[in-house]
């Protein structure tokens, strides 16, 4: 083949290289920028999806505050009823020994056993009436002999509490300061009254244990509770 030919084909495969090199340039360049703008939203949507994420992230962090704040004030409002409820329980509550206390006092009072006992309560009080009736039934399981057991009217000098009073003897006195540390043990108001009682209604002048089951510390105000405290 001449070599006019062979040129003739170089010069052409030249200009077809250069014209496809054009081409590939220029598609580089649009698929380029095809490919940038696409890149372009991508990220605009990832900034948009990650400002939304965020803007939810706090809503959620607000509500999480929120309740957090919520059950705080619940938690509050309900410890607050709780000690409310207590306070209202001290104030109606009835003093009460438990079955197995009376039995277990009974039985540490038997050392004296066969000491008299009587019992006065305020008439029209009927706590302090069951609550007397629980104390003679610690007498019962010690094997003290209960003589009386009787409700008076007391009008303008009642107390609150419990008094203890004895005959003169060593043995009743005895007795009485063990009943009253048995009561203060389980955290009931009560005390032995330095008073002798010298029972000139008995000939016989019998030992005694006398017992007076007055109101409950929390049936009157503490100012009047205070007052009737100091009244001798």
């Amino acid at each position: 083949m001449p070599v006019e030919v062979w040129k003739s084909i170089f010069d052409w495969a030249t200009v077809v290289l250069i014209a496809f090199t054009v081409v590939s340039g220029a598609g580089a360049l649009i698929t380029g920028d095809i490919i940038n703008r696409r890149q372009e939203t991508r990220l605009r949507q990832f900034d948009q999806d990650l400002t939304g994420a965020k803007t939810e992230l706090g809503k959620q962090q607000e509500r999480a505050a929120s309740a957090e704040q919520a059950a705080a004030e619940a938690k509050k409002a309900t410890e607050a009823e709780r000690l409310a409820r207590v306070e209202l329980e001290k104030l109606v509550s009835w003093r009460s020994i438990s079955l197995e206390k009376r039995n277990e006092i009974g039985l540490r009072l038997k050392k004296f056993k066969g000491i008299r006992i009587a019992f006065t309560v305020n008439a029209g009080d009927p706590e302090g009436f069951a609550f007397a009736t629980q104390i003679a039934d610690v007498a019962l399981q010690a094997d003290w002999q209960i003589v009386a057991f009787a409700p008076v009217t007391n009008l303008g000098g009642f107390q609150t509490g419990v008094r203890v009073t004895t005959t003169g003897d060593k043995t009743s006195m005895d007795a009485s300061l063990a009943l009253v540390g048995e009561l203060k043990a389980l955290h009931f108001a009560a005390e032995r009254s330095p008073e002798i009682d010298t029972r000139p209604t008995d000939p016989l002048k019998r030992q005694l244990v006398y017992v007076f089951v007055e109101l409950r510390p929390q049936a009157v105000p503490n100012e009047v509770s205070k007052t009737i405290a100091t009244q001798k």
